[in-house]
């Protein structure tokens, strides 16, 4: 994963990733295309939407980790 300062494009497309994406009811980043777009992944426990990006924020948190208001 990046450090802070790499930038994807501003984008409000969505990539769609499987189900077995989730492990124990989190994102497994290793399996992410690192696009910039919203990443959407659902199974019949959860729903999850997320930054598709693994690089990290200004709190040295992974894009993808970080939580919004919900």
């Amino acid at each position: 994963m990046e450090l802070v300062g790499a930038r994807h494009k501003d984008t409000s497309a969505v990539q769609y990733y499987p189900g077995d994406i989730i492990r124990d009811e989190r994102i497994d980043g290793t399996r992410l295309r690192d696009s910039g777009k919203w990443g959407y992944v659902f199974t019949d426990k959860q729903v999850i939407i997320f930054v598709d990006c693994t690089h990290r924020n200004s709190k040295g948190t992974p894009w993808f980790q970080a939580r919004g208001i919900y």
